[in-house]
């Protein structure tokens, strides 16, 4: 790991020191993997100073560390680390002060100060979440407590199960020791959960593999539990209560892993992928992370 992960200087903060630990653990020992840690630049006689720098196949980034302990009032739950990030929010794992066993994810939906309409969109999308999700009671989908204020925006708060873990990241993990009976059931446990949103005039519109938690993973207590329905509409007919409009950006709302998984029709990629996550016709490779390679069957001679 030393030889991809150079450390400039130390951090005088802790929580830093935890972040840059974090960071180095999980970055890859082996080319074109490089990352340096706290370091300075000059530019134009103005000092800059970097957190991060990581080069990887992907891209190169620069990662900014933040420290955002707090309390979410109404549900009053204290924030604690960071669980996730996508377009526009994160989540933070939290819990009761008054009860340690009440585990909360907490979304908080950034509303940029500078961008009077990307801060319309995204607190659009925050609410428009929670009213999806707030009335639905199901074992296969995520369930929405409360939304409140937070002094970075709409804070979301979610039920909770510390030992969910996202699908793509299982899939990268054991996807190769699952066996078929495992696979299947995989889909068919999915397949169930969405039809039953549909029932209901539900629809995700940007499910992948990213957007699936596994819930008690490995036991015979494990569920897949769907999440990220922030670009999500509710018809007309539900049994739920009124319309919620699906956005016209979908493409704005989730990041580049989940892009490859969009419909046709809601992709501006001018060769989209489908994945066996939005294709039934498509789920003879159900367990891998990554978006099934179609081909066009060929023509016979």
């Amino acid at each position: 790991m030393d030889r991809a992960w150079v450390q400039v200087t130390p951090s005088e903060f802790s929580w830093e020191r935890d972040a840059l630990a974090f960071l180095k653990e999980r970055l890859p020992d082996h080319e074109p993997y490089r990352a340096w840690a706290n370091f300075e630049f000059l530019l134009d006689g103005s000092i800059g100073e970097v957190d991060v720098l990581v080069v990887s196949p992907k891209g190169v980034f620069l990662v900014e560390i933040k420290s955002w302990p707090g309390v979410v009032r109404g549900d009053a739950v204290e924030l604690k680390e960071l669980l996730d990030e996508g377009p526009g929010y994160q989540d933070f794992a939290a819990v009761h002060p008054r009860s340690e066993h009440a585990h909360r994810r907490v979304r908080i939906y950034g509303t940029p100060d500078a961008d009077p309409l990307q801060r319309e969109q995204i607190t659009r999308a925050a609410q428009r979440e929670f009213e999806l999700l707030a009335p639905v009671q199901h074992p296969g989908i995520v369930h929405a407590m409360d939304l409140h204020e937070h002094e970075l925006g709409p804070a979301l708060v979610f039920e909770r199960d510390p030992t969910e873990i996202r699908l793509d990241h299982y899939l990268d993990q054991r996807g190769s020791s699952l066996s078929l009976f495992d696979r299947l059931a995989l889909v068919r446990d999915l397949a169930e959960t969405v039809a039953s949103a549909h029932g209901r005039r539900l629809t995700h519109r940007a499910l992948s593999p990213r957007s699936v938690l596994v819930v008690r993973p490995g036991t015979p207590q494990q569920r897949f539990c769907i999440i990220n329905w922030q670009t999500g509409a509710r018809g007309g007919g539900s049994s739920f209560p009124g319309t919620v409009q699906g956005t016209r950006h979908v493409d704005q709302l989730i990041d580049t892993d989940t892009a490859p998984y969009l419909a046709p029709r809601r992709s501006r990629s001018p060769t989209p992928i489908l994945s066996s996550w939005t294709s039934s016709r498509s789920a003879r490779s159900p367990t891998t992370s990554s978006p099934a390679n179609h081909r066009r069957p060929r023509s016979r001679r």
